[in-house]
């Protein structure tokens, strides 16, 4: 499967608990996508959200919120937030990891050539990027060793619509 997605996932938070206390408005919009909708730019609205084990997992495919780092570090006290993006297509793959309000790492390769890093390498990272850096595979690699789910479980969730206040599409 050829992945076109940004998402980030919450530990310890139920979708209720999210919805509750991040710091912009989200409503749910009653529609529920399988994962290969929900993690791809057919999404038919901004964000869509799941459960998996412990992790809520926000679906943001256009990078509106994945990409502000103030507000993940924020919304990360006493908690670990894991970010990534996988763009296929454009050969774009890195990942954000949170720890108690800070950005303790961020990676983001494209092409094979990492084009922004931050933080120390993370023991989790240990044999995961090859000679041509960061893709697919190592990702969710990364992400199975950090919140002990992966691929395949992110692929057989479903998740459900979710709209808020940092996208609101313009009627034409």
């Amino acid at each position: 499967m050829l992945w076109h997605t940004t998402a980030f996932c919450v530990e310890d938070m139920t979708i209720g608990e999210f919805i509750a206390c991040f710091p912009s408005t989200f409503l749910l919009t009653g529609q529920t996508f399988q994962a290969t909708q929900a993690l791809s730019s057919e999404l038919p609205v901004p964000f869509a959200i799941g459960q998996i084990d412990a992790w809520t997992v926000v679906c943001d495919p256009l990078c509106i919120i994945t990409w502000r780092e103030q507000m993940l570090a924020a919304f990360s006290q006493h908690r670990r937030i894991f970010a990534f993006v996988i763009e296929c297509a454009a050969n774009i793959y890195g990942f954000w990891y949170f720890v108690d309000g800070h950005l303790l790492r961020h990676v983001l390769f494209q092409d094979g050539a990492c084009v922004e890093e931050e933080g120390r390498k993370l023991a989790e990272e240990e044999g995961l990027a090859g000679l041509e850096g960061y893709n697919e595979e190592s990702i969710f690699a990364l992400l199975e060793r950090i919140a002990v789910f992966g691929q395949r479980q992110l692929s057989e969730s479903s998740f459900q619509g979710l709209i808020n206040e940092l996208y609101a599409p313009q009627a034409v």
